[in-house]
């Protein structure tokens, strides 16, 4: 996240809140990126036409999120 009082208002929010999972998109650097802030994990993701990256959340106990490229798992990531 920048450095900008927008960015700094959504992490206190979360800090606040403290979500098991949060999301952010409409990255310029491209790929992915994972985090914790807290007990939150916070994943950063490149959905654009360059770099084609999503997530997908499962339901079931415990969560996991996966990350794919195009066609390519590319992490498993466990949610407590």
């Amino acid at each position: 996240m920048r450095n900008s009082e927008g960015s700094k208002a959504a992490l206190r929010v979360i800090e606040a809140i403290s979500p098991k999972i949060v999301f952010n998109g409409h990255m310029h650097y491209g790929g992915y990126k994972t985090c914790r802030i807290g007990k939150s994990v916070y994943i950063y993701i490149d959905s654009s036409q360059k770099h084609r990256h999503y997530a997908i959340l499962s339901s079931k106990s415990p969560l996991e999120v996966e990350i794919w490229r195009n066609l390519e798992n590319v992490d498993l990531i466990h949610i407590e």
